[in-house]
């Protein structure tokens, strides 16, 4: 046990060592968790003591969600990885020679990240949240307990279903598929998306009694006090009525190429970057397609992922008739048209949160010396053709709502409709290169640019009147993601603006698109010149 208590320590110091990631990963939490808090809070208003829950006990279960997301590893990660390319490698067999037991290995070093990830990534978002909303907390000492336990147990519940998961490499070679689908059931089935206890009928007993639900739900209601004694243990009723609760690369020359500055850009940034981008993507294709197995189960995993953020939807209106003034069919169209956009910029441009990794450990002195683009080989890199199930379920939501709403299809709304979903892809891939650059300067923050592109997507799925005026006039003024669909979508929809804004505000899309795009070139630049490499 010594040994295995070594290799706990060990993982405890390898996480603590990336302190900017952590910080990155903080922030991160929180911005989601304000999100979710103001859409629960818009869904309890309109329903209150929906599954068992009051509004303070919602919002807590919104911050533990924050809190225990790294801990318990609830959209993976972890040891699943590396664990998964030692198999691929065939580095495994080193692992099955050593005198320790394989399983007991990894489970200490997932111990030792976990205990990392609750102190340094779940404290901050739940004081945060403490501090902004009213939550109910534990008064008994002994509840605290009882949620330790019930944490560390889920903690092992999560290791054993992704230990189970990681095995399965060994007969497909490349688990990405399948550890993709494992993390859509355990984000959907634990309560990570919606409590539980919203879940209608016997789809929500069903959910209960599954092993994911130990690794949110079942901490949750130990936290707000929903299951006590042999109750903390299996499924029991809660106490509310029964219910279920230059332009050398990297150089510093001073040397001008000949001819303006215009024509060097629209030589080399658009015909050399493209052609570069186009072979480079097409050589990930081919390799992906050499996999076809995984690569179908990563596609369909990819469509059914992102089709349960809609599906938690539709729950919802399960329950209420509007959410914020909005009908199901007027959500849809709002989740259908973010999807398509941010779809569309994640499948051209999502590697870019990898470049912290390149800037950590060298490779990217090797994209420098190549006579390409270097954003066309970073935006490249690794290009995941399965990111179409994201766009194609995005736009068979975005086709259901059009089927279902009577809008009056005027010239200048049916103009706006590609207008709206391309310029919000746009202003998505800006986001995407601006996170970019600025892991030339923080190395390992690539959590910051998912706060706003992964992040955004998920506010601009709900109704804009759901969200406070404050966090309005920021998405609008100044990180511009209303412009992707919120106030295009308005206009055609027919509906006021919350801030007042004039009808017109959503055609101005392609213009705040466009200065977006040239902020993000700026920037890039900038982090290009600022970049050292690992060996100067």
């Amino acid at each position: 046990m010594r040994l295995y208590a070594a290799v706990a320590v060990s993982g405890f110091k390898r996480y603590a060592t990336y302190r900017v990631a952590t910080v990155a990963g903080v922030f991160t939490n929180t911005v989601f968790g304000f999100i979710l808090a103001y859409t629960y809070t818009a869904l309890w208003d309109e329903r209150p003591h929906l599954g068992g829950y009051d509004l303070a006990q919602a919002l807590t279960f919104v911050w533990l969600g924050q809190a225990l997301l790294a801990a318990v590893a609830l959209m993976g990660g972890g040891f699943q990885e590396e664990f998964q390319e030692r198999i691929r490698s065939g580095d495994i067999a080193v692992d099955l020679y050593r005198p320790v037991d394989l399983q007991m290995w990894w489970l200490a070093t997932e111990l030792g990240r976990a205990l990392f990830q609750l102190l340094g990534r779940g404290v901050v978002p739940m004081a945060v949240g403490a501090l902004a909303f009213e939550l109910r907390l534990p008064a008994s000492p002994l509840t605290w307990l009882w949620f330790l336990l019930a944490v560390a147990l889920a903690v092992c519940v999560g290791f054993a279903v992704r230990y189970l998961v990681s095995l399965a490499s060994f007969w497909l070679l490349d688990g990405t598929g399948l550890s993709l689908l494992s993390g859509l059931l355990c984000l959907f089935f634990s309560g990570m998306i919606l409590p539980l206890n919203v879940f209608p009928g016997q789809l929500g007993e069903i959910a209960r009694a599954l092993p994911w639900a130990a690794m949110l739900q079942v901490p949750a209601d130990v936290f707000l006090e929903e299951r006590r004694g042999r109750g903390c243990w299996g499924r029991s009723p809660s106490r509310r009525g029964g219910r279920w609760c230059c332009w050398r690369p990297g150089g510093r020359c001073n040397r001008r190429r000949p001819g303006r500055w215009w024509s060097r850009v629209a030589e080399s940034a658009v015909s050399s970057g493209l052609r570069a981008y186009g072979l480079i993507v097409g050589m990930w294709v081919r390799s992906t397609m050499a996999y076809r197995t995984s690569f179908l189960i990563m596609t369909l995993g990819n469509f059914l992922a992102t089709g349960l953020d809609f599906v938690a939807i539709a729950l919802m209106f399960t329950h209420i008739g509007e959410l914020g003034g909005f009908t199901l069919d007027e959500v849809a169209f709002l989740y259908g048209t973010t999807s398509v956009a941010f779809g569309l910029a994640d499948l051209a441009l999502g590697t870019m949160g990898r470049l912290g990794q390149r800037v950590r450990d060298g490779t990217m002195d090797t994209l420098l010396v190549r006579p390409v683009p270097i954003l066309a080989q970073v935006a490249a890199d690794r290009f995941a053709l399965r990111r179409l199930g994201r766009i194609t379920q995005g736009a068979v939501v975005l086709g259901w709502s059009l089927a279902r709403l009577d809008i009056d299809w005027t010239v200048d709304r049916a103009l706006l409709m590609p207008v709206m979903l391309l310029s919000g892809g746009a202003i998505f891939g800006a986001l995407f290169v601006l996170g970019g650059a600025f892991q030339f300067w923080a190395k390992d923050a690539s959590e910051v640019q998912s706060a706003f592109t992964f992040g955004g997507t998920t506010l601009l799925e709900y109704p804009p009147t759901v969200f406070g005026k404050e966090l309005l006039r920021g998405v609008t003024f100044v990180i511009p993601l209303a412009f992707v669909n919120w106030l295009p979508a308005l206009h055609i929809l027919d509906r006021p603006d919350p801030l007042g804004l004039p009808d017109w505000i959503g055609f101005a899309a392609p213009l705040v698109a466009g200065g977006c795009c040239a902020v993000a070139g700026l920037a890039w630049r900038a982090g290009l010149r600022a970049y050292q490499s690992t060996g100067s």
